[in-house]
């Protein structure tokens, strides 16, 4: 159910999602007032002046929101004091969801809350490796290089380790040296390869090195956000054949899809698209699904142009601004059948302007080059369900 909610874009005309929000507004609001009320036993509990139950605490206030939320407590990276990461690790449907919690989150002297587990460099590395591994930091080095979709892929030579111990270390040293925010928006395939005598990089480099990888991947984005482009965009038609089916998920009955940024189309076919890889403005790309089956009748709309009119009266023409992010609509996607008549017109802009278009194939993306969880040769892929709540680690827990 939260999961469908919505946090970032809600509509002030659906009253029963409203209600619902304002339940879970509750739940947060009450997560927020117990941890308050027990900031000082928390404080006594990491300096061991204290003991009790924290994580049936957290099961209790945190869980109440959702059960899926991961927690971790640390030592703040601002000051003297704590920090509280709450995230959703995988499930990236609970990201707004994350923001929105955080944005409720009282100012506590002492405390910083984040959404991601923080990065960590030096000892702090070292005892969060050692400590989830139980086993001694390995002699690591890394090679940094771009991959798709935007993406910077690792690959990581782990001296005395076997392949299944390499494997699941690697994706720990990644979220561990770079932060869970870097490694779910820009770190791609995470491969292990025997030590080599190859030149890669030592773990202290690794960060100045994926950030510089970053930047090369920003300066090369537009200098213009799509909207002050529309006008001299070149379109893309990508064309696809789905077999008939008596429905389809996702984007499996595409049979033609219309856009300007052909790089983000691919991209959002694939897991883990991040519009911060294809925008240096804050922009917010979407895609409209037209299901043909049945034709637009009953609908105010004649044909596709007078939803792109629509759609662009709204976020165009306006240049519409949400939370300092502008809003504009990326690509339209149509079903499987509609009228083969109305597609010579998916070139067009909405005043019947003709554009350029090239025509692509519809092929899959990459395998899975970016999924959370365990780690495969070339590619990180799914685990199994975790636990529902994640206590802290006695290795890593706050230390102040």
């Amino acid at each position: 159910m939260l999961a469908a909610m919505r946090f970032r874009f809600p509509d002030p005309e659906d009253a029963k999602e409203q209600k619902a929000r304002e339940r879970v507004e509750k739940k947060i609001d009450s997560f927020w007032a117990a941890l308050a009320k027990r900031a000082d036993d928390l404080d006594a509990l990491f300096s061991r002046r204290a003991s009790w139950d924290l994580p049936a605490f957290m099961q209790k206030h945190l869980g109440a929101v959702h059960e899926n939320l991961r927690w971790e407590f640390g030592p703040a990276r601002k000051g003297h004091g704590h920090r509280l990461v709450v995230t959703p690790e995988g499930e990236h449907a609970l990201v707004p969801l994350v923001e929105f919690m955080l944005a409720r989150a009282p100012r506590l002297r002492g405390w910083e809350f984040y959404g991601g587990r923080q990065a960590e460099t030096g000892e702090w590395l070292v005892a969060t490796i050692e400590g989830r591994t139980g086993r001694p930091m390995p002699k690591t080095k890394v090679g940094v290089s771009a991959g798709a979709h935007g993406r910077i892929d690792l690959v990581f030579e782990l001296a005395g380790l076997s392949e299944k111990d390499a494997e699941s270390t690697a994706l720990l040293l990644a979220e561990t040296l770079l932060g869970e925010d870097v490694l779910d928006t820009w770190i791609g395939a995470i491969s292990v390869e025997a030590p080599t005598k190859k030149r890669r990089l030592s773990l202290d480099a690794v960060p100045a090195a994926v950030e510089a990888a970053i930047a090369a991947v920003q300066k090369a984005l537009p200098k213009k956000p799509a909207v002050d482009r529309l006008a001299r965009a070149e379109w893309t038609l990508f064309q696809g054949d789905p077999p008939e089916a008596e429905d389809y998920g996702d984007q499996d009955d595409l049979i033609v899809a219309p856009t300007m940024v052909p790089e983000v189309f691919q991209a959002v076919r694939a897991p883990g698209y991040s519009d911060r890889r294809f925008s240096r403005h804050g922009e917010v790309f979407a895609y409209v699904k037209i299901d043909g089956r049945k034709g637009l009748a009953g609908s105010r709309f004649e044909d596709r142009d007078d939803i792109q009119e629509a759609l662009d009266k709204v976020l165009v023409k306006p240049r519409a601004r949400r939370g300092g992010r502008r809003r504009h609509r990326a690509h339209l996607l149509v079903r499987r059948a509609r009228a083969a008549g109305s597609e010579a017109r998916v070139a067009q802009d909405p005043q019947g302007a003709p554009r350029r278009r090239r025509a692509a194939p519809l092929v899959d993306p990459v395998p899975r080059p970016h999924a959370r969880g365990r780690v495969a040769r070339g590619a990180r892929q799914d685990e199994g369900p975790a636990a529902p709540l994640r206590s802290c680690r006695p290795s890593i827990a706050d230390r102040a």
